[in-house]
């Protein structure tokens, strides 16, 4: 998709400047090419492939402040 160009775009730019990013999902919990099944084929219906993400551990996030604070231009 579109969005998925421009923000790849902004993040080598900003990597450039010597800022640290992180990207994480926007829409989904976890993306659709991320969750297979046991066989290594995507889900057919959404039910196993719900199934599947509830049983999934998400990475736990940080409620930490930054390590360094970017000054306003």
């Amino acid at each position: 998709p579109v969005s998925l160009v421009r923000d790849h775009n902004i993040k080598e730019k900003l990597v450039e400047l010597g800022i640290f990013v992180q990207s994480y999902n926007g829409d989904l919990l976890y993306e659709p090419w991320e969750i297979y099944d046991e066989r290594g084929y995507a889900f057919t219906t959404f039910e196993a492939y719900r199934d599947k993400c509830s049983h999934m551990q998400m990475e736990p996030v940080s409620h930490l402040p930054p390590w360094r604070l970017v000054p306003a231009a």
